[in-house]
């Protein structure tokens, strides 16, 4: 292969000596970049904020946390997610209502912002999933405590053995009448079915509160909607408004015109009258 490169140079030489060229732009082979559009950097920086919250949510480790910190946590990551999605809702707007670019960028644009929500439905599904776990961990920590708390009132106090061996001794000595067994076998079945029924209660207000939780979230996810369904709805409302006045107008014009025409057959109805009555009088 032939060496050129000092051919290469020369011609760069050459073309940077010619003359309408200026000192800047002798040694800028490719041109210069345009800067990006409004809706590029609001998309870029939309993006920017769901990979944030998305990075945070799979990075944060909740474990370590108490209660509040986790709560507060939650919070602050809904409001951002709802703020974003009004970013994007505000983008589509702004493009949809923006006449001084292509048809095609709009589409562009447009899909940028479908994009978009779609990448934040995601985040804030996950979101949910990991409220939903959650809350599932919590409900069964306490489920723990509590079968922890009910297994501690039936063990033996090691404090108390030395003192409570002489009285069982003497309550042992006592027989107990069949109708004291009796008695005291119903106790323990109301006792265990109260138990049960406090157990059956707690789980079902534990299921009501996930529940709560997600009817809550797809809540707030269909007032968005209906924002955006809102907006629609008023953008349609202003163009028939716009139509309609339009309509008026050319009404009116029909109208005008109609009189116009009535006034000249008319204006010709009388000339031909003045003009048979001039001809009979003419004529004798």
């Amino acid at each position: 292969m032939v060496d050129i490169t000092e051919q290469f140079r020369s011609c760069l030489s050459d073309i940077s000596r010619r003359p309408g060229i200026e000192p800047l732009d002798k040694d800028r082979i490719l041109k210069p970049r345009k800067p990006p559009h409004t809706f590029s950097v609001q998309a870029r920086s939309i993006l920017g904020d769901i990979n944030k919250v998305d990075r945070f949510l799979k990075e944060e480790n909740m474990s370590d946390l108490s209660s509040e910190e986790r709560d507060e946590i939650e919070n602050g990551a809904l409001s951002l997610l709802r703020t974003t999605k009004l970013l994007i809702t505000k983008l589509k707007k702004d493009v949809d209502n923006t006449s001084n670019i292509g048809s095609q960028v709009k589409t562009h644009f447009l899909g940028v912002g479908e994009v978009l929500d779609k990448k934040l439905k995601d985040v804030s599904k996950n979101f949910t999933k990991q409220k939903e776990i959650r809350l599932e961990s919590m409900g069964m920590t306490r489920e723990m405590s509590r079968l922890h708390d009910g297994s501690s009132l039936f063990s033996p106090d090691p404090h108390n053995n030395e003192t409570g061996y002489a009285e069982d001794e003497e309550y042992l000595e006592e027989e107990l009448s069949p109708d004291e067994i009796q008695l005291f076998q119903k106790e323990n079945a109301t006792m265990y079915e109260k138990l049960r029924k406090t157990q059956t209660e707690v789980q079902s207000i534990e299921n009501k509160v996930v529940k709560i939780a997600e009817l809550q979230e797809l809540f707030s996810e269909k007032i968005l909607e209906q924002k955006d369904d809102i907006d629609l709805v008023s953008r349609n409302a202003l163009a028939a408004s716009e139509n309609i006045k339009d309509g008026n107008e050319e009404l009116r014009k029909a109208i005008q015109n109609k009189a116009s025409i009535r006034v000249y057959i008319l204006f010709s109805l009388l000339v031909l009258s003045f003009s048979l009555l001039f001809l009979d009088w003419y004529n004798p």
